[in-house]
């Protein structure tokens, strides 16, 4: 099942009955048998390799982004006791319509 399943008219409910499919036929117990959202798991890929993880700079923080309104704002649990974001690159969103917190996500863009 792909991402654009769901992204439809009534997709949440059509993910949920294809989904279920694999326990009515008892498919589920078989590798494979099931409905993946995500079947990338099934290839045992080296993730290491893929997404650099060796090569990582453990200086670097990795800040959520569900709470880039506190982040921007200074909020202490957000930057996790470090110091203040005062650069970031923003790709394919935008956060001051989309992020939770609009009100703190705006005002921290506005600073």
């Amino acid at each position: 099942l792909g991402y654009g399943f769901a992204r439809q008219r009534n997709g949440s409910i059509n993910m949920h009955a294809a989904s279920c499919i694999a326990a009515v036929t008892g498919a589920w117990q078989y590798e494979g048998g099931g409905a993946f959202h995500s079947n990338s798991g099934i290839f045992k890929l080296n993730q290491d390799v893929l997404e650099g993880t060796a090569m990582r700079d453990p200086n670097i923080r990795y800040l959520d982004h569900s709470r880039i309104g506190p982040v921007l704002t200074g909020a202490a649990d957000a930057l996790y006791g470090g110091p203040p974001v005062t650069a970031m690159l923003i790709q394919n969103t935008n956060p001051a319509n989309v992020a939770p917190e609009q009100r703190l996500v705006k005002q921290g863009f506005l600073r």
